[in-house]
């Protein structure tokens, strides 16, 4: 009797042993590429970078629906006309190469039996649309994140000529503030043109694990390298970390 009683306990408890041990959902992907999508809109841009941010971040955000298993549209000739406004052909062609890529994923059909989240904790299938965006996305993303951070790898530009010699008390100071704050300014500027660089650099990282693991992207071990990814960017972004992971 007291055998029974001790089993038929151990079966209502299994249901919560199970759970318990159960690994959390996997959303290592989608959290990335929100991230990410966060991190390259920046400070404020001239048409041409903001053509770039644009593009990038359609494609970060491409990302978290082919994760999620639903349906990509995606408007091919919008796309295009962010390529218009590059003056540079690298960066342009990149816009193009990506929107292709992109393009032939919203082609492909969803299969059916996928599960509308399948990003549970076991292997499961791994959505070809995703893996061939993730690996055809790879040049052209290292050449839209690195024409967006050059300038902020350039040197700094050389400081104005001083004004004419005075004897007037007055101007020398009103010049001497003028400098100081042109000074304030500049150092301003390259601290903010450096943590987008590193930002930048720190997207193109995760962006390299996401190429090499494309096939097994919903994998653990691909899962804890994203969040390791995950958080150094979201160290640049809070300003807890200045190094660049180079590009």
């Amino acid at each position: 009797m007291a055998h029974r009683l001790l089993r038929s306990r151990l079966w209502l408890l299994l249901p919560w042993l199970v759970g318990a041990c159960a690994l959390p959902v996997n959303t290592a992907l989608r959290d990335w590429s929100r991230l990410a999508d966060t991190a390259v809109a920046g400070p404020a841009a001239a048409p041409p970078a903001e053509a770039m941010q644009q593009a990038l971040s359609l494609y970060f955000q491409a990302l978290g629906v082919l994760w999620d298993g639903a349906p990509l549209t995606f408007d091919a000739p919008g796309f295009a006309a962010l390529a218009r406004q590059l003056p540079d052909p690298a960066p342009a062609g990149a816009i193009l190469a990506l929107g292709e890529v992109l393009r032939a994923a919203s082609e492909e059909v969803p299969p059916r039996w996928l599960p509308r989240d399948n990003s549970g904790p076991t292997p499961a299938y791994e959505d070809r649309r995703l893996t061939a965006l993730l690996r055809g996305a790879e040049a052209p993303m290292r050449v839209l994140l690195l024409a967006l951070a050059a300038p902020g790898r350039a040197e700094a530009p050389a400081p104005p000529a001083p004004g004419e010699a005075t004897s007037d008390p007055a101007l020398r100071q009103a010049r001497l503030e003028q400098e100081a704050e042109r000074l304030r300014l500049a150092a301003e500027g390259r601290a903010a043109g450096a943590q987008y660089v590193a930002v930048l650099d720190h997207v193109l990282e995760g962006q390299a694990v996401l190429a090499a693991h494309a096939g097994r992207i919903r994998q653990r071990s691909t899962e804890l390298r994203l969040r390791l990814a995950e958080d150094r960017l979201r160290r640049i972004l809070d300003g807890r970390d200045v190094a660049t992971a180079g590009p």
